[in-house]
């Protein structure tokens, strides 16, 4: 990408991790409505990016904080730290 630095910003982990490979592997069989190739990639790249990143910041939160969690998101990612939202 031309001196672009592409950050992981967003992947799936834990349980909706394992729920989507599942989903992906049982929809891939379909002929009809095949899966989104922005799911496809969004599973595979939650797959590689659970292996290769260490975690530095774990944030937990409800949904009556889900502006809060994604400020508080965006500005650990301007200081470069790997979080897992």
């Amino acid at each position: 990408m031309g001196g672009f630095r592409t950050q992981i910003s967003v992947f799936i982990a834990g349980h909706n991790l394992g729920n989507s490979k599942t989903w992906l592997r049982l929809n891939e069989k379909r002929e009809q409505h095949p899966s989104p190739l922005l799911h496809k990639e969004l599973i595979t790249t939650s797959k590689t990016a659970i292996n290769q990143l260490s975690i530095e910041v774990f944030i937990s939160y409800s949904r009556k904080d889900s502006d809060f969690s994604r400020l508080l998101n965006t500005t650990i990612t301007k200081i470069q730290k790997n979080d897992l939202v």
